[in-house]
Parts: C-alpha cells; structure tokens; sequence
C-alpha cells in the first residue's frame, strides 16, 4: 500500500535514516494487516491498495490504483454524489459507512460478497485522503 521513496536496502555498511526505515517497516505492518486496505483522494481516484484489498476484490494492485472506488462496489451503491466526498473531506471524522445497510462489494469476475466499510480520514503534505476498510 505504501509508495516507496527509498531503497528497501541501504549501501552495505551504512544504515538507512531513521525515518526512511520507519516508513517502510509501517509499509510492512500495512500490507501484513489481514484488513482489506486503501486509500482515496478528494475526487475518489484509489492511490494506495494493500495486499488483502487486491486479493479479495480479484484484482492486481495496479488494476486498481488510478480507478474510481466506485469499481468495487455495485451500480445500485454508487449514487453517492460527489459533493458528499467533498463535503466529508471538508470535516473529516472516522465513521462506518452504511450502517444498518447490506451493502457488498463488487470482484472483478462481477461476483459481489458482503461488506462493512469503516471510513478513516488521513491529512498529508498532498491534501486531505480517505481510507476506507473493510470491516
């Protein structure tokens, strides 16, 4: 799920910055997680993917980073408007998205299985990102 800025090894005989191997062992814990990952920005373009989110929706990672979330849901789930992203990023809180709703996600072979979404809002130097997960 992490974009990598550094090698994973530094040069032998030197040690990587301390933040730059923080990072990818954050990395590490990310695509270990048995929950299904990832990230979106402001207009719902998915920019990060983990390992379990590829896996469960039957795509590779880079399928879906780039693609509009609304790949991984079905059609009758996708009339959320845009103005209500924009309007959750503009006050973010974590929620559960759905609740008291059936709602399923959508594979790539077009089978659906059901869902719970958790939605985490995350600030970087880039702007403001919503995570949402599985369950």
């Amino acid at each position: 799920m992490c974009i990598r800025d550094s090698p994973r090894t530094a040069p032998t005989g030197t040690r990587q910055p301390t933040v730059a191997r923080a990072h990818d062992e954050f990395c590490d814990v990310v695509e270990a997680v048995p929950t299904a990952l990832l990230m979106i920005n402001q207009t719902g373009l998915i920019v990060q993917v983990n390992a379990e989110l590829a896996r469960l929706f039957g795509y590779a990672r880079d399928d879906l980073l780039g693609e509009k979330v609304e790949i991984l849901v079905p059609e009758r789930f996708r009339s959320v408007p845009p103005e209500l992203r924009r309007q959750y990023l503009s006050a973010p809180e974590a929620c559960r998205v759905g609740a008291g709703f059936d709602l399923s996600g959508l594979r790539k072979d077009r089978s659906e299985f059901p869902i719970d979404i958790g939605l985490n809002p995350v600030k970087t130097d880039e702007g403001q990102f919503a995570i949402p997960r599985r369950g």
